[in-house]
């Protein structure tokens, strides 16, 4: 079995606390990073997803204007389409009860 004198003793304890404490500041650096990153990655969804409810806004104003036209053009057909929709649902729905 190895023995050990004080002066070895110290020295390992030193090194250990100079270990520890090197390693206690990069574990804080890591935490600094890991909160910059995700809050960089919650601001980049946050801009996508507005643009991607804008462009769905946008297509959704270009489709209601759309149909709005075909309506104007055809409103005959257009009332008798949605007569025969409401017909098929109701018929639908009142075989559910």
């Amino acid at each position: 079995m190895a023995t050990v004198n004080g002066s070895t003793l110290k020295q390992h304890t030193t090194q250990f606390r100079r270990k520890a404490t090197t390693l206690g500041h990069d574990m804080e650096g890591l935490g600094a990073i890991t909160k910059e990153l995700a809050s960089d990655a919650v601001d980049l969804l946050r801009e996508n997803a507005a643009d991607y409810c804008e462009m769905g806004m946008k297509k959704a104003g270009k489709l209601g204007k759309g149909v709005g036209k075909k309506i104007r053009s055809n409103p005959l057909k257009s009332l008798l389409i949605v007569a025969g929709l409401g017909l098929v649902a109701g018929a639908i729905w009142g075989r559910r009860e």
